[in-house]
C-alpha cells in the first residue's frame, strides 16, 4: 500500500473549525483512499507530524469522520473523507514527517520528508 501526502486547496472541515485552525495554526490532513474495499475508518490516537528540522513532535488535537482506534467502521466511496487535526508545526519547519505506531494486523502510515505549504493544509493518499 502507497500513501503520498500533497498540499491541498480544498477540506471538507466546517467553516468555523477551519477558520479556528487558520487561528492557532493547526495542521490539517484529509485522507482519501484510491480503493475502499476492506478499509476500515479508524484515526489511532498516536498519529503525530514530526519536523525534520527540529525534532518538535506535533500531536493529533482531533479528528473527523472516522473513529478512535481500536474501533472503526466500513468504509464506503460516498462517506465524507477522514478529517485529522494537529497542533501547529514551527515556524523554522520547511518539511516534515507523519507518523503512525505500528500496531499488530494493522498498516501503519509512515509518510517522509512532506515539504511543507504556506497553508498547512494537505491531502493523503493511499492507494
Amino acid at each position: 500500500m502507497e500513501t503520498v501526502l500533497i498540499p491541498t486547496k480544498k477540506v471538507d472541515l466546517a467553516p468555523e473549525l477551519l477558520e479556528q485552525t487558520k487561528e492557532e495554526k493547526q495542521v490539517i490532513i484529509t485522507v482519501r483512499f484510491r480503493s475502499y474495499f476492506g478499509i476500515g475508518r479508524f484515526v489511532d490516537p498516536e498519529v503525530q507530524l514530526v519536523c525534520r528540522q527540529t525534532g518538535q513532535v506535533s500531536r493529533l488535537l482531533s479528528f473527523h469522520n472516522a473513529e478512535l482506534f481500536p474501533r472503526s467502521r466500513p468504509y464506503r466511496a460516498e462517506d465524507p473523507h477522514p478529517v485529522m487535526v494537529f497542533e501547529g508545526l514551527p515556524q523554522e519547519c520547511t518539511a516534515f514527517d507523519l507518523r503512525e505506531p505500528r500496531r499488530p494486523g494493522v498498516i501503519a502510515w509512515l509518510v517522509d520528508d512532506v515539504p511543507r505549504n504556506q497553508r498547512d493544509v494537505y491531502t493523503l493518499l493511499v492507494e
